[in-house]
């Protein structure tokens, strides 16, 4: 199984990282966008507009990862070299469910972290 999840790794590397990169960089925009209207007082519901379009953001780019978590499975099964080996279906079944797993924690602890910043400078007081 671990095998199998290195290729699934390997196999979706280069769009799994632009994906989170550019995750971070539109929650990065949006969280500067947003700490100029801090100081407004008309400004709150441009933070609930900025809050909700990174919110809509962030649920987008998980079913993003989650997608390419189970378009590795495709590649996986097309490849020659991994139809030769003995595996069974279920550790196949067991490593996709697996990386998907892996790939949409790492995201959530991302997401978690620019959520967590972002209510924190909504919340006055803090």
């Amino acid at each position: 199984m671990k095998a199998s999840l290195i290729y699934m790794y390997n196999a979706n590397k280069k769009q799994i990282f632009i994906s989170l990169l550019s995750f971070i960089f539109i929650a990065a925009v949006a969280f500067v966008s947003m700490g100029n209207y801090i100081k407004q007082e008309s400004g709150e519901v441009r933070q609930m507009i900025i809050v909700a379009l990174v919110f809509l953001v962030y649920i987008i780019f998980a079913v993003l990862v989650f997608l390419q978590a189970m378009s590795a499975f495709g590649k996986m099964t097309e490849s020659t070299l991994f139809r030769l080996t003995p595996i069974s279906g279920k550790k196949i079944v067991l490593a996709i469910l697996s990386y998907a797993a892996i790939s949409l924690l790492c995201f959530e602890v991302i997401g978690t972290m620019f959520f967590y910043s972002i209510s924190m400078k909504v919340i006055k007081g803090t």
